[in-house]
């Protein structure tokens, strides 16, 4: 009986736990030597159970293990062409982007020659429209210029045509321009009588041009003499009224005015001696010399005879 109880317990050691194996093996040592354990009456123990044989673990399906391996390497595959599928996609979207920038960029740089040829081509139209519109101004100027030149000619052969035809009529004409000429230049010191000798040598003037009408267009012996008697007279006139811008009473109640009309006379004089070197502004500036001289008048006139500050 020892001998099968041993070899029990071997098997049991084999497919059990170590903790069993030990207690079995200390109570068959107790058997062996006629010792059995007492419980505190002294009655022998009743032996232990002996453990429930463990259940060995299921080995796997080979079939089920390949599907297994099969679905997991498809798995991975999905997952790994998922991601590739995602980094074409980051590369086709960067790639998109980068020719739109560069579309974009090339776009904006094309504009900017296009605004920079339009600015350089209004640019140069404005250029020859200036070159244009001085080469006319230029053109204008020297007609204007020839013409002036042609009437200040065309009048100098007339006069002396007319002093060869007309001797008589050319000295009664040279003496009331002369006269005319004090008249302008004295404006301010003729006593307030300017009018008044600008109306006689007007009416000289008319006279003048009655008779060589009614003559066929030359004066009479006696008609000359009368000329010369009204324009003698005249002179007398403007020579007693013209007290001259350098008259010490004048320059001392009207220094502003004194000083005005003084440097107008002097422009006035050189304007008459060089009419004919003017290039045929000779006209203009004499319009413009009396207009200084009648705004004179004007704002003496508003201000009791005196100019102001």
């Amino acid at each position: 009986m020892n001998t099968k109880f041993t070899g029990f317990l071997l098997n049991v050691a084999i497919a059990g736990s170590c903790a069993t194996t030990i207690s079995l093996v200390q109570y068959a040592g107790g058997a062996n030597a006629g010792l059995a354990p007492a419980n505190a009456k002294g009655h022998p123990a009743p032996a232990p159970h002996p453990a429930p044989h463990p259940h060995p673990a299921p080995h796997p399906h080979p079939a089920a293990n390949h599907a297994a391996q099969q679905h997991a390497a498809q798995q991975r595959a999905a997952q790994e062409h998922q991601q590739q599928q995602r980094q074409r996609a980051a590369q086709q979207h960067e790639q998109q982007q980068r020719q739109q920038q560069q579309r974009a960029a090339q776009e904006h740089q094309q504009q900017h020659q296009q605004q920079e040829r339009a600015a350089q081509e209004h640019q140069q139209q404005h250029q020859q429209q200036e070159q244009r519109a001085a080469q006319e101004r230029q053109q204008q100027r020297e007609g204007q210029e020839r013409a002036a030149q042609n009437r200040e000619q065309a009048q100098e052969r007339n006069r002396e045509s007319f002093q060869q035809q007309h001797p008589a009529r050319a000295e009664v004409l040279n003496r009331d321009n002369n006269l005319n000429r004090n008249i302008n230049e004295d404006r301010g010191d003729l006593s307030g009588h300017y009018g008044q000798l600008k109306s006689e040598d007007n009416s000289i003037r008319r006279q003048e041009q009655r008779d060589a009408a009614q003559n066929g267009g030359h004066l009479t012996g006696q008609e000359d003499r009368q000329l010369n008697r009204e324009e003698n007279g005249l002179n007398r006139q403007i020579n007693r009224d013209n007290r001259g811008v350098g008259d010490a009473q004048f320059q001392q109640n009207h220094p502003a005015r004194s000083e005005v009309l003084g440097r107008d006379a002097n422009l006035n004089r050189d304007i008459n001696e060089d009419r004919g070197d003017l290039s045929g502004h000779y006209g203009q500036l004499k319009s413009e010399d009396n207009s200084i001289r009648r705004q004179e008048q004007r704002d003496a006139a508003q201000n009791g005879g005196h100019l102001t500050g």
